[in-house]
């Protein structure tokens, strides 16, 4: 090996260890101690609430539920009193019947037996008389199918609900794994701009040491082929992490161009146990709980269909003004209580056929629910197994950093002393750029496994991470 140290300038030397520094100080940045167990940045948190206030689809969510209650509302309406009021005007003509014809043949007879004309006798009352004013007051008694009604629209708005917050769950994780991916663009481009700095100064001592006769003109040759490389994959990682700013950007419903928040370093965070987040996606998972509001929804409909087959009891009461004119004096008013029983001893099949068909609606969702249940537990397992897989990928990624930035040291002393050639010292500063690289992506790809696992079991409310 030969030794360069004595024909190298003090300046290039010293150019090329401070360049060399750059990208050792870029390690404790992407190399977050493995021992801190904290939650993502708060920038997350604040993103997250965002989404929840302003995102596209929590717009839709709030009028699907907003519909859902006033259908409840609708429904329910049904067994409350209604008044309702009403203005009639009658011009009768042709085969009409005049009940005058009847009443003042009797009235005359009154008038002969008392002596005198006390009761009218040219009385001209046909029916319906012309003149009805009146308010009707009507208040259901006994209505089953109206509650029943009532019961299953409320039960289908607590599904609605519960189909709102899983909606919103997803959001949350989808707005988190969106940071993450930016995040991890933007630790993996930090370690490339270390790399490019030190190429720089690479390339310019590589020419100087040519100019001087101390290494053949492949040198440079070699520094500036190595220094695109590393240029293109610098565009590469920016390019990912525009297109993760603009995915985060839609999500929380802002200008795609809008810059993210700046983040302290990500630190690994722990990871529930496996029988912990089964029993809490077992309760908490939004689409258990949907199910389980539709079947009671199905359930209120099976038996509004059943009280088909019982009687209904309602009350009337109206009052009002009648009469052949339009007068409001006492002698036209008129009060009317009427109580209204009805029973349909027999409307075909109709009422049969709806409860058969609640029935089988009923078994649908219980089968349907056994389902999801399955499916969710096959997502906590295998979601738990991820992540405990890349947890422990952090580790060897902090084992395999150590090595390479320790080998990477060892090299540049040599270097130093004239005892290594410059390849070498480029071989070992991609290993360690590698090794960097491979540590951010490892502790990202291990939080978005850690997301996916808390959104899996219903552990990532409010603004846990």
């Amino acid at each position: 090996m030969v030794a360069v140290e004595p024909h190298r300038p003090g300046a290039v030397r010293r150019g090329l260890v401070r360049a060399l520094l750059v990208l050792v100080a870029a390690a404790p940045w992407i190399a977050a101690p493995v021992s801190v167990a904290r939650a993502q940045s708060p920038a997350v948190d604040e993103y997250v609430a965002l989404g929840l206030r302003n995102a596209y689809s929590q717009r839709q969510q709030a009028i699907d539920i907003a519909r859902a209650r006033a259908m409840r509302r609708e429904v329910f309406a049904l067994s409350l009193p209604s008044v309702s009021a009403s203005v009639v005007r009658t011009n009768a003509s042709g085969n009409v019947i005049d009940v005058g014809r009847f009443v003042n043949p009797a009235y005359g007879a009154l008038n002969q037996l008392l002596g005198t004309p006390t009761f009218p006798t040219d009385l001209k009352l046909t029916l319906p008389l012309r003149a009805q004013s009146y308010l009707r007051l009507t208040q259901p008694v006994f209505a089953p199918s109206a509650w029943y009604g009532a019961a299953a629209a409320a039960r289908a708005e607590d599904a609605q609900r519960f189909a709102s917050e899983g909606a919103s769950r997803q959001l949350a994780a989808e707005i988190r794994l969106a940071w993450i991916t930016w995040y991890k663009a933007s630790s993996v481009l930090g370690v490339y701009d270390a790399a490019v700095t030190l190429l720089d100064e690479q390339v310019r001592s590589s020419e100087r040491l040519v100019e001087e006769g101390v290494r053949a003109p492949d040198a440079v040759l070699r520094a500036r082929a190595d220094l695109s490389a590393v240029k293109q994959e610098r565009l590469q990682a920016a390019q990912q992490g525009e297109a993760a700013r603009r995915r985060l950007n839609h999500l929380v419903a802002r200008p795609l161009e809008t810059p993210v928040a700046a983040s302290a370093e990500l630190a690994p965070a722990p990871i529930p146990s496996l029988e912990s987040a089964l029993a809490s996606a077992r309760a908490g998972r939004d689409e258990l709980l949907q199910l389980d509001a539709s079947g009671r929804a199905v359930d209120a409909q099976r038996r509004a269909a059943q009280s088909g087959y019982l009687p209904t009891l309602a009350v009337a009461f109206d009052y009002g003004y009648q009469g052949a004119d339009a007068s409001f004096s006492s002698r036209n008013e008129y009060r009317l209580l009427t109580v209204i029983a009805q029973w349909d001893l027999f409307n075909g099949t109709a009422s049969r056929t709806q409860v058969e068909r609640a029935t089988l609606e009923r078994r649908g969702v219980a089968t349907r629910r056994e389902e999801v249940a399955s499916l969710i537990e096959l997502q906590v397992r295998t979601a738990h197994d991820a992540a405990v897989v890349a947890r422990a990928a952090i580790d060897a990624a902090d084992v395999q950093l150590a090595a390479v930035e320790r080998a990477f040291q060892l090299v540049r002393r040599r270097y130093e002393e004239g005892l290594a050639v410059p390849l070498e010292l480029l071989d070992a500063r991609r290993a360690f750029t590698g090794a960097a690289i491979n540590r951010a992506i490892t502790l990202a790809d291990y939080q978005a496994r850690r997301v996916e696992l808390l959104r899996a079991a219903a552990l990532d409310s409010g603004t846990t991470p």
